[in-house]
């Protein structure tokens, strides 16, 4: 079935123009066929008011024979002279005949008076003096069209008569018009109309022909073709290929063209992207699951190190108690070492004291020892009288011995006591200063031990801190993973979404069937792709 939808846009525009030109041409000739009605209808209408008025007339002299006056015959001759002479639009007269038809008057052809018209035809084989009679005898008066020759025309023209009977003497009286003038002034219109027409048609055609490339090269191609373009683009087809004009480069298809380009650019660019985009998000997805799972053990080593750190803090907190504990010991020492020394050497210097006082004893033992002797010699001159005396003073000489021996094993061990105590005073000196270097270092241990103490705390705390924000990295690692799913999953819908799209070339890839050459004349095979 035709469809106007297969029409290119210029048919359109002359099938439009053409039924506007038809109807105006039908106007035009309806309103000169409504002016020829109308210029019939008052020649129709002038026809029968000259026809009455004769009718008057004769009616005028019957009633005058009726009365009397004159007689019928006369009465008949005076009106058929006075419609005889009688004119109208200089040219235009009478004429009666009877009822059978026979001719009884007729002021241009007085021949035809007395004869019988049954046969008198127009060129067109209308007898036309029957049908007056006919029509009087049906409705008394009526209009006769029919052609009959004017005079100074040798053609026949067309002429309209208006004929009305007279019962009392059987006549039939008529008048007719002819109806060549409005012939005239109907085709003078006519060819004015089609003069007008003529001139509207080619007013039309240049409005048409600019209207339509007004239209088209704006738009590149037919309406119909951009249309299909836009509905394949819109389908997701950009593989069709759109051929535009050699010197085209402003018109909607020129700009389809380039856009259906660039969006093959952008589609394939967005494929890429969302590929890319599904790829990193896996890969997203994977290592923020690793970097969870790190995150978890790095918590755990974290809490470890952490308890490490804290029982370390335990010991050189303990370690820290022991070095002060330490240092009052060996601040005690170093006290007691000095006070060892000086109780030492004041044992050297008693010990030498006695010494000193033992070499006394002894030089004491050395002459009491000489003294018994003296006396035993003494007691042994005495004789009886000095023998007691004699057993004492060998008592007390044994006594000096002994003493004297004593006091040398007392000298030899004091001299002895003495090499030690010096010994050991010598040593204490020592001792003393190295008591109170370990006394120092033990103060800078314990010294060390707090600043460890404090650094161990702050290591804790940092540890601590650590801890928290490796679970919070653990936390964001896991929302981290969740996203980069969630973002895989966007982007397989992006892909799904961009998969709308065809924009891989292929041979199979043609234009439309209405984008062929023959609408676009002289278009170039410019294609995009």
């Amino acid at each position: 079935m035709f469809s106007t939808k297969d029409l290119k846009i210029k048919y359109k525009l002359w099938i439009f123009s053409g039924v506007a030109l038809i109807c105006l041409a039908a106007y035009m000739l309806f309103s000169a066929l409504s002016l020829r009605t109308t210029l019939d209808n008052e020649k129709q209408l002038k026809t029968r008011h000259v026809v009455e008025v004769a009718h008057g007339v004769v009616q005028h002299f019957q009633r005058m024979a009726q009365q009397g006056t004159m007689t019928e015959e006369s009465a008949k001759a005076a009106a058929v002279a006075a419609l005889k002479s009688l004119r109208y639009e200089e040219s235009d007269y009478f004429w009666i005949n009877d009822m059978n038809p026979v001719m009884i008057m007729h002021p241009y052809k007085p021949e035809l008076d007395g004869k019988s018209l049954s046969d008198y035809q127009d060129p067109q084989g209308k007898r036309i003096f029957v049908e007056f009679a006919d029509v009087v005898k049906k409705q008394n008066a009526g209009f006769v069209h029919y052609l009959w020759p004017k005079p100074g025309i040798d053609k026949p023209v067309r002429k309209v008569s208006y004929v009305k009977g007279f019962a009392p003497w059987g006549w039939v009286i008529g008048s007719g018009i002819y109806l060549d003038d409005v012939d005239t002034a109907f085709w003078r219109e006519l060819r004015s109309g089609l003069i007008v027409l003529s001139c509207i048609v080619f007013v039309f055609g240049v409005i048409a022909w600019r209207t339509t490339k007004s239209i088209l090269d704006p738009l590149g191609a037919e309406p119909a073709v951009v249309s299909s373009i836009a509905n394949e683009v819109a389908a997701g087809n950009l593989e069709i290929a759109i051929a535009t004009g050699k010197h085209d480069s402003s018109s909607v298809l020129f700009s389809m063209k380039r856009m259906v380009g660039k969006l093959r650019e952008v589609v394939a660019d967005v494929q890429s992207a969302a590929g890319n985009v599904a790829a990193g998000s896996a890969q997203l997805s994977s290592g923020s699951m690793s970097m969870s799972d790190g995150a978890t053990r790095q918590a755990a080593s974290a809490e470890e190190a952490s308890s490490s750190v804290e029982e370390m803090t335990a010991t050189i907190r303990q370690s820290a108690g022991n070095a002060r504990e330490t240092e009052r010991i060996a601040l005690k020492s170093a006290i007691d070492a000095l006070d060892s020394g000086r109780a030492v050497a004041d044992t050297v210097t008693a010990m030498r004291d006695i010494a000193t006082r033992i070499l006394i004893i002894e030089e004491i033992s050395r002459q009491t020892n000489l003294l018994a002797l003296n006396a035993a010699i003494e007691a042994a001159r005495a004789g009886e009288q000095g023998k007691g005396f004699s057993v004492v003073a060998a008592e007390v000489r044994k006594l000096a011995e002994r003493s004297q021996t004593a006091a040398k094993e007392i000298g030899s061990l004091s001299t002895t006591s003495i090499s030690v105590a010096e010994r050991a005073g010598e040593l204490l000196a020592k001792l003393v200063p190295n008591i109170q270097k370990t006394a120092q270092l033990v103060q800078e241990i314990n010294a060390s031990s707090k600043e460890q103490t404090v650094g161990s705390d702050q290591i804790n705390s940092a540890i601590q801190q650590l801890n928290e924000v490796i679970q919070q990295n653990a936390g964001s690692a896991e929302e981290m993973a969740a996203t980069a799913e969630e973002l895989s999953s966007q982007a397989a819908q992006l892909q799904d979404s961009v998969a709308f799209f065809k924009i891989q070339d292929t041979p199979a890839a043609q234009a439309l069937p209405m984008h062929a050459k023959g609408l676009l004349p002289g278009a170039g095979e410019d294609r995009i792709g």
